[in-house]
Order: structure tokens, then C-alpha cells, then sequence
């Protein structure tokens, strides 16, 4: 026992703050202690719940974590305190004290759990780990020679009730993955010392969740949903309460039988309650011990056998026993097989039908007993499913069935071996069934594309055999030949170009076989996108012979005069402009050609520089510059899909022509047609990364976007990516390459901090951070120092007014960070950031780098540690960047200039209830 001047001068301290308070319990592990805080009243007044609106939270109470450390060596003297502590609505002190309890003398903990046992049948609900608690209470009171005060906790803990508009639900006071882990983690124990009262106990649980079900009867339609007592993927993962109590009462049974206990003893018991799932259960604990006489008096039980409810258990039983019946008691089973199912009222009169219901009954009775059948019965049985087929899980009533689809009449295998021309004509012949789940061509199209993707050669010599298929079926081998050029795989081109000219020709709205069906291509469309597709594929990759420049392009000419997208679909598309266009078949024709431009380029540019000739442009492809014209016609192609194919491909236009781009950049970002020209820009911005020639052509249209932010009319919604946050990226790549400087005549980079939304904004400059720490290769020292120019200028101008547009000034954090930067630039730059802004980010990769540079710098690394510190508001922030913290605490106390600020920081982390650290003042 400590002296009293001892205690008087812990209790003054401890009551000068609550830090002071908690570390004082959090190193306190003495039982010695008990007495005197007792008398002092600190064990009186636990801390309650805190509710705020629609949260509650639960602050710890040091008191009774130090009741449950020290519980062992004092049990008699916690038993006394915790029995005294006034109740309390706080899970987290239950939880304590719970660990304590399961440290005392079973007597001790008997007491303490009664008290908890009327407060827990107080309670909705039972939050975080107090139920794992309470239940290593009750484990400790069961095998510790206290049963009844063991499952009076444990009726509280799990008891159940019924919530919820009818249908009512069953819920247990916490929740049922957690309510299945404590029944299966703590009931062996429990059953091993209270057997049949623990089982009992369990019983009475699942009859009240079953309460529902029954309308007063004894019905429980467990069948439905539960389909097996076992565990079974047909049981379709309720997880619910009476699910994990199933279980626990089908392996608490077994676990009894094996440990001794006579099975009819459970069986009887079982059946007592009178619902079917205990009658179930005590099927599939006799199914367990055939042998037991109460096995064959259950099997030779006409009501069961004939319980359809029961079937599941009952066939299981069956066939576990049959073949060591005599054969009087078989031939009494044969016989209920042979009379056949019950008529149900109003059962069809029609003789066939009824006979093949009764086939079909008697044909799954015996298909678990196959092998142990009389001879003539095994006959029978092989006539029934030679008529009928063999009977689907036999051993359920009903049986749920999950089908992934479309499946297709011919597996791979099969299709590869067959040759091309058998498999065009099966594809001319097969007709699809329309049934549920059946094959679709839909499925058999998948099937063809991956197999002609695997051997595209046999399918292009004989092409011309698959002229007259399913557009369906002509899109999957085109998108088959497709992937396998992306595979590196060599095709002749010549009869592909052939047949992909076929498809292109074919007047869009014939289908081969019309039946709106939705697993059937309903015209010729998607096998164009197809086409536009493959054909992109092969320029892309010059996989595709110049020779075949021609009637590549007459093609594509063809396919882009796809109606497809119509005016009305483009009003009713929720996808934005660009998105669309690779998802409509002119749209995508239109970026067929583009890449032919580039494709045509390559070659011609090739063939130019080994005959001496440079010159490129568009009078070298003039089927493109005509189509595309076309297109910028907004009289004759209004829609945003299409001209985002131009902001796309803008930077190609220039390299292939930059005269002709030049000239047509007001007509594809037309002033005078909003919609057009946002959907070209913000293409433009999307796709790619920024190019420094397409900015010198658009930097009049970069300052128009510019200004059209700060009218706040540029609605960002619908547009693929944030277009402000792209449009900040491309400016902060022109300020590194030295196109742009915050000192330009036109300020375009000041006028996009000014109108910017703090959010794009402060994208921006987190964008130039991270690209510079992401960067693996060395950074040319003259980029640098722009960024560092461009830096201070926005520093020193950035507005205060309203308060937060100085927040764009926190993603600094990156930059630090990036250690791109001289260190005490850096330094001196991130002080300014969080002494302007309150803070940095992200803090904790700015930690990192501070641990990293704590060697060099003690100081000043322990100076910015500091100032995180003191600027959490949170409170937790320091939980992100504790590691690296202690890095810079050891470095620097291990200085003699900075070991009394961190002797001081780490005090002053404590105060705010972060004891993490205080080990490194011990040493």
C-alpha cells in the first residue's frame, strides 16, 4: 500500500489535467493502488456515452482499464470496485470490466455477471467487442463451475427479437456475423459443461427467432430458407441469426454424441419443439450415427418419409441406413416408392402427365440409393431416366441456380475442330430455341471471336464462306481477327479488306434473320464499329500494306456516314461528348480516320525520305481533308460527338498540316456554337498529354477558357474528368518547359489562379509536386528553378480574401516532398505555407521527407513537426505520420541543441492524448 504522501501527491497531479490523468493509469500496474483511488472516488464516476445528433461515440475510462490489468492479482478487491461502479451507458467501460471479470474466481464473476445481465437486457444494441468480451465470460463461468450464472448471461447476450414491418425480422443485439463467431468460437466450451441446459438454451433462442414464421403454428418454412442443415452453398449465405443458431445446434448435438451422450437422448430433446428444422436436425444427427436403432425407427417412419419438408435429412438417412436393412424393412420403402406421391388437391387429370410426375418422385427417392437396389429396381430406375433424364439434385425440394450468360451451343474445343467452313455452315443453320437459359448467339459469337482471335488463319482463307451469317457473327470474327493483330499476330489483309468491304456495304437496317432478340445484333451497325475498329488496330501498328490505302479508305468513307449517333440519341446520352464518340459507330469511323491520316503519313513519309521528297500535308491526303471538312460543317453534323473526334486528335491535325489546323481552329472550337465547341475543348484538354505546339496554335482559346471560368458558366458536370483541373496540368507543363511565365503580357497563369475554383487550383500545384517526386530521371536544373520563380510569384500575390483561396497554397507539401529543391528554400517555403494557411499537404508525405532530411536538419525538421503538431486540429492527424515522427523525436533528442524542445514536444503530444512517444523520455 502506498503512503498516503504518495497518494496525495498523485492525486494532485493526476487532477491537474486529464493527460496527466490518463498516463498516470496508463503506467499504473500495481493492484496496491486499489484502495486508495477507491476511497478517493475515482472509481465512482465512468465516463458516459456521447451522443451528438445521429452519432454516439465511447470514450475510454482509464479507471477500469487498470481494473482489468491488475484483475489477477487482486481479484477479491476488483470484485469489490466493479460490483460498487454506478451503472454506466458506455460499451467501452462493459468492455473492461468484462476482461477483468473473466480474470476473477468464478464465484467472484458469478456476482458481476448478474449485475451485467440486467443491464444487458436493457440495451438495443451491443457495440465493438463488448459481445466477444461478455462471451469469455460466460466460457469462464461455464467451465469454472458456474453454469446457471453462465447461461443467464448468456440468454442476455444473444437473446433475439423480432424487428421490422411484417414480414418481422430476427436480430440479436448485435450483429449476426459477430452473433455467429461467438456461438461458434465460445460454445464448444459452454456445451462441454452444461450439455443439455447449454443445448436447451440454444433451442429456445432459434424458437423465438422462428416466432415470425409461424402465425401460431408450428410451420417455419426453414426448408426455404434453409435449405440444408449442413453447411451448403444452397443455404445462399443468409447469414442471419437463425442461420449461425442452425449451426451452432447441428454441431453443439454432434459435438455431444461424440463426447458420449446417447443420440436419442439429443434426438428426444430435439423433437420436443415441435418446428420442422428441429425434426431436421435430428435427421441429420441420426444421419451421423447410422448405426443407432433411433436411425431405423426414423427411416421407417411413413410421416417423414413422406414430408417433403423434411426430404433434404430424410434422404440423407436413407441412404446412410438403406443397404444394411433387412430386406422386409427395404421392400416396406420400396413400396411407399412404388405407391407413389400424394395426389395434391387439384392435381391435373391428365394420365400422362400424372405419370410422369410420379416417375419423376419415385426416380429421385431412388436416386441416393442406387448400387444397394434390388435388381428389378435398378432396372426401373434406368427406364425412368432413359425417358426422363436424370433427375436434377434429386436430394432438394427446390434448387437455386445462379447462370451466367449468354452460353453458346458449341464450346471452344468444339469449334476448333471443325474447319472454317464447317463452322459457317453451322453458323447459316443453328437456330436458337428461345429458352430460358439456353444458348444465344449472343454466346456462340464470344465462342467464334476468341477462337478466330487464337487462329486467325484458317478463317481469312475462307472468308468468303462467311458472307451470308448473323451480323452477329460476322462482328465476332472481325473483332476475333481484331485481337489477334493485337496479339502480334500476321493476317493476310487482302481478303480481310475484302470482307470487311462486304460488311461496310451491307444496308444497315438488313438483318439476316429480324427477331428482337436482345442477345442478336439488330442490324449492321455494331459489326461497323467492328470494321472501324479492326481497320484502327492495323494503321496503328502499320500492320496494314500501303498498297491497301484505297480500299481501306473506301471503308471507312462508307462507315462514316453512319447514322449512328442520331441528334436524338446525343440529347438523351448521359455520357459526355468525347466518351460517346468511341460509342457510336460514326464516331468512331471518325477516329478511323485520323489514325488512316497518320497511317498514310507513315508510309508516304517513309517512302518520301528514300526518295529525296519531305513536303506532307493535307493536298497529300485529300479524301481526308474533304471528309473531314464535311464534318466540321455543323449544318450537315451537328453532333458534340463527332467534333470531339477534333479536340481528340488536335495536336495530329497539326503535325499533319498545321497550315490547315491552324486555318480551322475557329471552326472546330467555334465561338458561335457553345455546345460544339466545349465538346471539342474539353476533348482536347482530356485526351493526352499537353502539347507545346497545340498551345502556341490555341493560346487565344486557353485565355478565352481562362476567362470563362471566372463567370462561373462553365458547367464541369457531364465532361469527362475535371476540364479546370486538365486546363491547370496543361498550364503547369507550359510553365516547366518555359512556354508560359507568371510575368506574360497576356497573365494567362495569374487570370487562371484568380477565376480557378480553390479546388482546381490547388490541383494545379499539387499536380507540378507530384509529377516531380513521381519523375525518375533527373530533372534539368533550369525547369527547376522556373517552377521555383513561378512559386514565390504566386505566393507573394496569392489572395487572403475570401480566407480559404489561401489553401491552394497547402499541396506545397508535394513540392517539399519531391526534394527537387534546395533544403532551406524548401524549409523556408513549407514555414511559409503552414504559418499562412494552417497547415500542408499531404502532411504525411511531407513527414517522410522530414525523416529523411532529420539527419541533416534536426532543427528545423523538429521545428515543422512542431507545427503540425500545434495546428492538428483534429487531433489525430498525428496518427498518420507517427512513424516518421518518432524518427525526428530520436534524432533529435539524441542532439544536446534539440533535446529540450523535443523533450517538450513529446510532453506536449501527450497533453493532447497521444501517449505513443513517452517511451523515448524513459531512455
Amino acid at each position: 500500500m502506498p503512503n498516503p504522501e504518495v497518494v496525495e501527491k498523485a492525486l494532485e497531479q493526476i487532477r491537474k489535467r486529464p493527460a496527466n490523468h490518463d498516463y498516470f493509469f496508463s503506467k499504473l500496474t500495481s493492484a496496491d493502488w486499489i484502495e486508495p483511488l477507491d476511497e478517493a472516488g475515482l472509481f465512482s464516476s465512468p465516463p458516459p456515452a456521447i451522443r451528438e445528433g445521429d452519432t454516439i461515440s465511447f470514450p475510454s475510462w482509464p479507471e477500469s482499464r487498470y481494473l482489468a490489468r491488475v484483475a489477477s492479482d487482486a481479484p477479491e478487491a476488483v470484485a469489490a470496485v466493479m460490483m460498487k461502479i454506478p451503472e454506466t451507458d458506455n460499451v467501452r467501460v462493459h468492455e473492461d470490466l468484462a476482461h477483468a471479470a473473466a480474470k476473477l474466481p468464478s464465484r467472484l464473476a458469478a456476482q458481476w455477471a448478474e449485475k451485467e445481465t440486467a443491464w444487458i437486457r436493457q440495451q438495443e444494441h451491443l457495440y465493438f467487442l463488448l459481445p466477444e468480451a461478455l462471451g469469455e465470460v460466460v466460457a469462464h463461468l461455464a467451465t469454472s463451475g458456474e453454469p446457471k450464472a453462465a447461461l443467464g448471461l448468456a440468454q442476455a447476450l444473444l437473446a433475439v427479437s423480432l424487428v421490422g414491418d411484417s414480414p418481422k425480422q430476427a436480430r440479436a443485439r448485435f450483429d449476426a456475423w459477430s452473433y455467429a463467431q461467438l456461438l461458434q468460437k465460445r460454445f464448444p466450451d459452454i456445451l462441454r459443461h452444461t450439455r443439455l441446459d447449454g443445448l436447451a438454451l440454444l433451442f429456445d433462442l432459434l424458437e423465438a427467432a422462428l416466432a415470425e414464421e409461424s402465425d401460431g403454428g408450428d410451420e417455419d418454412y426453414s426448408w426455404i430458407w434453409r435449405p440444408a442443415v449442413e453447411p451448403h452453398a444452397q443455404n445462399l449465405g443468409h447469414g442471419d441469426v437463425r442461420d449461425a443458431l442452425v449451426d451452432a445446434i447441428r454441431d453443439g448435438s454432434l459435438q455431444l454424441t461424440s463426447e458420449g451422450l446417447d443420440p436419442e437422448t439429443i434426438v428426444d430433446a430435439l423433437l420436443e419443439r415441435r418446428r420442422p428444422i428441429f425434426k431436421r436436425i435430428a435427421l441429420h444427427v441420426l444421419a451421423a450415427n447410422p448405426e443407432h436403432q433411433a436411425a431405423t425407427e426414423f427411416a421407417l417412419n411413413r410421416d417423414n418419409f413422406f414430408d417433403e419438408r423434411l426430404w433434404h435429412e430424410y434422404g440423407q438417412l436413407l441412404a446412410a441406413i438403406f443397404s444394411n436393412l433387412e430386406a422386409e424393412k427395404q421392400s416396406t420403402i420400396l413400396a411407399w416408392i412404388e405407391n407413389g406421391p400424394v395426389r395434391e388437391e387439384g392435381e391435373n387429370d391428365d394420365q400422362d402427365l400424372r405419370r410422369k410426375r410420379k416417375a419423376n418422385w419415385q426416380a429421385r427417392r431412388l436416386s441416393g440409393l442406387r448400387g444397394h437396389l434390388p435388381q428389378e429396381w435398378e432396372q426401373r430406375y434406368s427406364e425412368i431416366v432413359a425417358e426422363l433424364g436424370e433427375p436434377e439434385h434429386p436430394d432438394f425440394v427446390s434448387y437455386t441456380t445462379t447462370w451466367t450468360g449468354p452460353t453458346s451451343p458449341k464450346e471452344v474445343h468444339e469449334l476448333e475442330a471443325m474447319s472454317a467452313r464447317e463452322i459457317a455452315s453451322f453458323l447459316k443453320t443453328w437456330e436458337p430455341s428461345g429458352g430460358w437459359h439456353t444458348p444465344e448467339p449472343e454466346g456462340l459469337g464470344r465462342v467464334l471471336q476468341s477462337v478466330v482471335a487464337k487462329s486467325p488463319g484458317r478463317f481469312v482463307d475462307d472468308l468468303e464462306t462467311f458472307r451470308d451469317v448473323d451480323p452477329t457473327y460476322a462482328r465476332a470474327i472481325v473483332q476475333g481477327l481484331g485481337d489477334a493483330v493485337k496479339a502480334g499476330r500476321t493476317i493476310e489483309w487482302g481478303p480481310v479488306i475484302e470482307y470487311l468491304d462486304w460488311i461496310a456495304t451491307r444496308p444497315r437496317t438488313e438483318v439476316k434473320k429480324p427477331s428482337g432478340r436482345l442477345d442478336q445484333d439488330p442490324h449492321w451497325g455494331w459489326a461497323r464499329r467492328a470494321v472501324v475498329s479492326l481497320l484502327s488496330v492495323g494503321f496503328e501498328r502499320n500492320a496494314i500494306s500501303g498498297s491497301f490505302r484505297e480500299p481501306a479508305w473506301r471503308i471507312i468513307d462508307i462507315i462514316a456516314d453512319d447514322p449512328d449517333p442520331t441528334r436524338e440519341d446525343d440529347e438523351k446520352s448521359t455520357m459526355d461528348p468525347a466518351t460517346r464518340s468511341i460509342n457510336t459507330t460514326r464516331g468512331k469511323a471518325l477516329h478511323a480516320i485520323v489514325r488512316y491520316a497518320l497511317w498514310v503519313r507513315r508510309n508516304l513519309v517513309e517512302a518520301d525520305a528514300k526518295a529525296g521528297r519531305s513536303e506532307f500535308d493535307m493536298s497529300t491526303i485529300p479524301e481526308v481533308r474533304t471528309r473531314l471538312e464535311w464534318h466540321l460543317n455543323p449544318s450537315v453534323e451537328p453532333s458534340p460527338a463527332i467534333r470531339a473526334v477534333f479536340g481528340c486528335w488536335f495536336p495530329s491535325l497539326l503535325m499533319l498540316d498545321r497550315s490547315w489546323a491552324e486555318a480551322k481552329v475557329s471552326e472546330i472550337f467555334s465561338p458561335g456554337a457553345p455546345a460544339l465547341r466545349d465538346a471539342a475543348w474539353h476533348a482536347y484538354l482530356a485526351f493526352g498529354p499537353a502539347s507545346t505546339e497545340a498551345f502556341r496554335v490555341l493560346r487565344a482559346q486557353y485565355g478565352e477558357y481562362v476567362d470563362r471560368l471566372s463567370g462561373g458558366d462553365d458547367d464541369e458536370s457531364g465532361w469527362l474528368g475535371r476540364p479546370g483541373e486538365r486546363l491547370g496540368e496543361h498550364l503547369m507543363v507550359m510553365v516547366g518547359r518555359g512556354v508560359l511565365d507568371w510575368t506574360d503580357d497576356d497573365t494567362l497563369v495569374q487570370r487562371f489562379f484568380e477565376n480557378a475554383t480553390t479546388k482546381d487550383a490547388a490541383h494545379a500545384i499539387a499536380f507540378v509536386g507530384r509529377s516531380l517526386r513521381d519523375e525518375t530521371s533527373p530533372v534539368p536544373n533550369e525547369v527547376v528553378d522556373r517552377f521555383r520563380r513561378f512559386w514565390e510569384q504566386l505566393a507573394d500575390t496569392v489572395p487572403t480574401d475570401p480566407p480559404e483561396s489561401i489553401h491552394i497554397l497547402r499541396p506545397f507539401g508535394w513540392w517539399f516532398a519531391s526534394g527537387r529543391f534546395d533544403a532551406e528554400w524548401a524549409f523556408g517555403q513549407l514555414d511559409r505555407v503552414i504559418n499562412i494557411s494552417g497547415g500542408i499537404e499531404p502532411d504525411f508525405v511531407v513527414m517522410e521527407r522530414v525523416a529523411d532530411l532529420a539527419g541533416e536538419h534536426p532543427a528545423r525538421c523538429l521545428a515543422v513537426l512542431k507545427a503540425l503538431v500545434l495546428r492538428d486540429d483534429r487531433g489525430w492527424g498525428v496518427l498518420g505520420w507517427k512513424d516518421t515522427a518518432r524518427i525526428v523525436l530520436q534524432v533529435a533528442l539524441a542532439a544536446d541543441a534539440t533535446r529540450s524542445d523535443a523533450e517538450a514536444l513529446i510532453h506536449q503530444i501527450g497533453a493532447r492524448g497521444h501517449l505513443e512517444f513517452r517511451d523515448l523520455l524513459s531512455g
